[in-house]
């Protein structure tokens, strides 16, 4: 089918979603509460640290606390079959399967917006656990550090709001803010403890400060590892550079002013970054890249085609959402269960890591996954630098989103008390908040059902164990069938999860009124270089070759494009993502990276060299 006419159908596609599958939960107020009118000023121009006022309509909507909501309706799952089986069985990696079209950024950045998005409270272990009993072939599971083996396992319990709108017995509330907002970044509370004035806290060399547990100081620091390290001190370097230039060209301007002007171009960025340059990585097809540069850019005139199929089926694409006002497709803005379920991509993750010098590619050390995470990952960055892992992680292909791939490492992972099997905590998680099993969830999403095994695999081995674990194909859970499919050319997740995708990726932009035609004032002369395309007319780096390896004496004399930007105009680093040619910085695997290939340690916007989750569990 022709580009334009696939973006047509994608477009039906949506609007068929939105229609149907869009379930608000939240129970509301009957009758409602009395209100102040007009909202305080200060929530108007600018974010809150907890989401509130986003819709001045309606305050709480997307707030923290606010129910996830569903794109399916919520059912109460069976226990069986045991999840320790299934993941025994499924899950767990014999060998690594990389994902050879992305690199290993795609993976530390999506787990950064997940922390961003979606985060369920727990209790601490003890206090409602989850207890899943061991199969007779598992002898025992030592549930905390140096604690007993049991017959089970233990996991701490999801924190439930009650009853749901929807009927479903269990409402679960959201930590995080659901907006996108950069709350992994900036937080969800109004202590200052992340601030220095307008500025973000940094040591004098440019890194996250730790508390007295050895934990960076940041906005949400669970589940760290190295590759959120490098995520959030790059943008809390970006944010402290914006601040610089913010002071310089507004002196008049509070320190208040100055942070919150910076956090409002910051969470701009990211939401860009991750429309034009994230997803068309990990969903590379020339529809799917096109559809999202039409999602941020809207439709280029010379497309006469898609700009009048659109007119008449989406209007609002036609110019960006960016350049659109708010809309919640008729259900109040959240994000939902089966969203959550979709983004669990923990196969991502590789178990070993090696890093190099992104001058010269000389071996730097090598690691395990567990050898960067929790407090190691602090001493790892500061001394191998910011540069360094950024290249390392551009030249290294994360693991493919797939069955009998899942971390090694996240599979006996010691947190906050507990250790726990995550593939485990995945399969329970799931159950537990009523997402249906994989047949009735594609039914649902007006998918086909899958009627035989081998059209779920085409691989005879996965065939086998799948008819092993489970008595029938409408037994299959959600997770296991998302992984056991085959994506369709380009793709590195399955359509079934697309389906989700397609839904929440435009609303997540089309809902925030800091995203689309009503942001504050302070923001105005930003917005013309968050919409620029081109940024430099410098010829492009050298190429790299597949070995992933900088050119014998060429990569000391490569600078980064969100360098030589911020040299001229530091503020055009916040669109600094984009390139002239408009594909050169990507997080694909590639032998023609983009400059930032070789990112240095300044503050810099562009995040993607060359070779592109983590859900709170």
């Amino acid at each position: 089918m022709p580009t334009a006419l696939s973006l047509l159908n994608l477009a039906a596609l949506r609007d068929v979603l939105r229609r149907d599958n869009l379930i608000d939960t939240e129970v509301r107020e009957a009758p409602p509460q009395v209100r102040p009118v007009p909202e305080p000023a200060g929530n108007r121009d600018f974010r809150t640290p907890d989401g509130t006022g986003n819709d001045l309509s309606e305050p709480s909507m997307g707030a923290v606390g606010a129910a996830f909501g569903r794109n399916v309706p919520g059912i109460r799952n069976s226990d069986e079959p045991n999840p320790v089986t299934v993941s025994r069985q499924l899950l767990h990696r014999d060998t690594f399967k990389p994902a050879t079209t992305l690199n290993i950024l795609a993976a530390a950045w999506i787990q950064f917006q997940v922390h961003d998005w979606v985060v369920h409270a727990r209790h601490p272990l003890g206090v409602d656990d989850v207890r899943v009993p061991l199969p007779p072939d598992v002898p025992g599971w030592r549930n905390t550090p140096g604690g007993p083996l049991e017959p089970e396992m233990r996991i701490g319990g999801n924190i439930s709001k009650g009853v749901g709108a929807d009927g479903h017995e269990l409402l679960f509330g959201n930590v995080a803010s659901h907006w996108w907002d950069g709350s992994e970044v900036y937080g969800t509370d109004s202590a200052n403890t992340l601030r220095d004035g307008a500025a973000l806290r940094l040591t004098p060399d440019g890194y996250l400060p730790v508390d007295v547990h050895g934990s960076e100081i940041t906005g949400f620091n669970e589940a760290w590892w190295l590759g959120l390290g490098t995520m959030h001190t790059l943008f809390a370097r970006e944010h402290n550079a914006l601040c610089v230039e913010l002071r310089d060209r507004n002196s008049q301007w509070d320190d208040e002013r100055i942070y919150q002007t910076a956090r409002l171009i910051v969470a701009a960025l990211i939401a860009k970054i991750h429309t034009v340059e994230w997803t068309p990585a990990i969903l590379a097809t020339e529809v799917l890249d096109r559809g999202m540069h039409v999602n941020w850019y809207g439709v280029p005139a010379k497309d006469w085609l898609s700009r009048i199929g659109l007119w008449l089926t989406d209007a609002n694409a036609l110019h960006g959402i960016p350049k659109t006002t708010p809309d919640h497709h008729g259900a109040p803005y959240s994000l939902t269960e089966d969203f959550v379920t979709v983004y669990r991509m923990h196969p991502l993750i590789p178990d070993d890591y090696t890093f190099q010098d992104a001058a010269t590619g000389a071996h730097l050390r090598s690691d395990t996954f567990l050898d960067l995470q929790g407090e190691k990952a602090d001493d790892v960055l500061r001394e191998i630098g910011l540069t360094n892992a950024l290249y390392s992680f551009g030249t290294a292909h994360p693991g493919a989103i797939t069955l009998r791939n899942y971390p090694k490492a996240l599979l006996n992972l010691e947190r906050e008390g507990e250790i726990v099997d995550l593939s485990v905590v995945d399969l329970v998680r799931t159950r537990a908040r009523g997402v249906p099993r994989y047949n009735d969830f594609r039914a649902a999403l007006h998918m086909p059902r899958i009627e035989r095994w081998e059209d779920l695999s085409q691989d005879p081995e996965t065939v086998r164990r799948l008819r092993t674990v489970y008595r029938g194909i409408d037994e299959v859970d959600t997770m296991v069938g998302l992984f056991a499919e085959t994506p369709p050319a380009g793709f590195g997740f399955s359509d079934t999860a697309f389906r989700v995708f397609i839904l929440m990726a435009s609303r997540r932009l089309q809902s925030g009124r800091f995203l689309t035609r009503l942001p504050p004032r302070d923001l105005h002369p930003v917005r013309p270089r968050l919409d620029r395309r081109d940024h430099d007319d410098r010829p492009d780096p050298p190429p790299l070759p597949r070995t992933g390896r900088p050119p014998a004496g060429r990569g000391q004399r490569v600078r980064t494009l969100g360098q030589e930007v911020a040299s001229r105009d530091p503020i055009a680093s916040a669109s600094a993502c984009t390139p002239r040619n408009g594909r050169t910085i990507t997080m694909k695997s590639s032998i023609r990276p983009s400059a930032s290939t070789w990112m240095k340690s300044q503050p810099v916007s562009c995040l993607s060299p060359i070779r592109a989750s983590n859900t709170s569990a």
